[in-house]
């Protein structure tokens, strides 16, 4: 089990990229291949602040690999980041379950936030859901800046933006579905 809160800052002059770059030293940021083999564990985060981190952060020299890994992050009140954060590098998630649970008066990021580089994500459940029944504020898994995304046989479920946001780049969904699971 993994626990700690995190702060992130955004200052008045900065892009949301450049504080994500800044403040990635607050999370595990990848910037080589590495491969996580939960052998169904959980790693869990709970927290409170302005922006809330996730539990990693891929650089565009990074290779992310989890296998058979539940993620879960609880927010008490802020606004929260995504779990994991791919800045041009490859994300590969397989057999994994990722979620954020959230108090009240949390504002949610989604639950993977791809800004280019490659996304796998394969026989997982992407999900988030507030302790008050409400579905999370952000999406399932968003991807832009030419992202090269599959999503195979995965549950995207309880996101109120949306199961899946393509804002550039590509994406091939098969045997996946975005439902409210209520």
């Amino acid at each position: 089990s993994y626990t700690q809160d995190v702060v992130f800052v955004q200052f008045p002059s900065e892009t949301l990229e450049d504080a994500t770059k800044r403040n990635a030293k607050t999370l595990l940021t990848i910037e080589s291949d590495i491969t996580i083999n939960g052998h169904n564990a959980t790693l869990t985060k709970t927290g409170s602040g302005f922006l809330i981190g996730g539990f990693f952060v891929v650089q565009s020299t990074g290779k992310l690999t989890l296998n058979d890994l539940t993620i879960y992050n609880k927010y008490q009140a802020g606004l929260a980041s995504a779990i994991i954060s791919n800045i041009g590098g490859t994300l590969i998630v397989n057999h994994c379950s990722l979620s954020i649970t959230m108090m009240s008066d949390v504002v949610s990021s989604s639950v993977i936030l791809s800004r280019g580089g490659q996304l796998i994500v394969t026989n997982s459940t992407i999900g988030g859901v507030t302790d008050s029944g409400q579905k999370s504020d952000g999406w399932g898994i968003s991807t832009a800046d030419n992202t090269n995304a599959k999503i195979i046989n995965c549950k995207i479920e309880k996101n109120t933006s949306g199961g899946i946001h393509n804002d550039g780049g590509s994406m091939e969904i098969r045997n996946s579905a975005y439902r409210d699971w209520e």
